[in-house]
């Protein structure tokens, strides 16, 4: 007996511990929380000067020994896929996937 040796015994968790910590999950915000529809319909002009626009926001700053700031290679925009169109978002476990077509 542990008890009798100066140890002390381990009880099992309890039920609602047990359900509690499964349940610590962080709760997922619905999409129309941050997503909305731009009823804009955009030109191809339209869409590559906002493509540049995010690109050149994006790039990675450096400051040399002379104080000047330059743009590193670094950072940008760089295209992953190629896509016609946005199918919808797909939630998975905890967070979106975005489906494209």
């Amino acid at each position: 007996n542990s008890e009798a040796s100066g140890g002390t015994t381990t009880q099992p968790p309890s039920q609602a511990s047990v359900e509690a910590a499964h349940k610590a999950k962080p709760t997922l915000r619905p999409l129309s929380d941050f997503l909305t529809e731009d009823p804009h319909t955009y030109s191809q002009e339209e869409i590559q000067d906002m493509l540049d626009m995010i690109h050149h926001g994006n790039q990675l700053m450096r400051q040399d020994q002379s104080g000047e700031v330059a743009r590193n290679s670094g950072g940008g925009l760089k295209p992953i896929a190629k896509a016609y169109g946005i199918v919808g978002f797909v939630r998975f476990l905890d967070c979106y996937y975005l489906t494209l077509i």
